[in-house]
């Protein structure tokens, strides 16, 4: 490898870190303007404003204007563009159980309540889960989905 592939894998390893970085961000805190990532990124506005600029040609996120109360310009709220990646949680309380399907912007795409979460037998809810599961990745890119998560009370 010669000094300017070693140069150019460097800067895409530090190009990586920064869209990482500012994943992280948006997926906490979705509609985040570019000014209030500046701050927790430790990054110029320069360098923010064109590493967002780079993740909005690439694919990566969408700019909306962010709903504000008074007067001037609406600051633009930052998300990951919704098919980038899902999550299947499944909620289980007393109340109710159900499986969502989730996309990488935050949005509920299915939600599939689950029968069986009073039943006596672990192995019959188990198995629904998995169908319910099993049928949601038929609905997205299954390479797409991240993993699965559960809320309990």
């Amino acid at each position: 490898m010669d000094f300017a592939e070693l140069l150019k894998n460097g800067d895409e390893k530090r190009r990586r870190e920064k869209y990482l970085a500012v994943l992280h961000h948006i997926i906490r805190r979705p509609g985040i303007s570019r000014s209030e990532l500046i701050r927790p990124l430790g990054m110029s506005k320069n360098n923010v404003g064109a590493t967002v600029n780079a993740m909005l040609e690439d694919g990566l996120l969408t700019e909306a204007p962010a709903g504000r109360e008074g007067s001037g310009r609406a600051p633009l709220g930052l998300r990951c563009t919704p098919d980038l990646f899902y999550t299947i949680g499944a909620a289980l309380t007393q109340e109710h159980a159900a499986l969502v399907l989730i996309d990488s912007a935050g949005f509920i795409r299915e939600r599939r309540p689950l029968r069986h979460e009073g039943s006596e037998n672990i192995h019959v809810f188990l198995e629904e889960i998995r169908q319910k599961c099993k049928s949601m990745l038929q609905t997205v890119d299954p390479a797409k989905v991240l993993g699965i998560g559960t809320v309990l009370p």
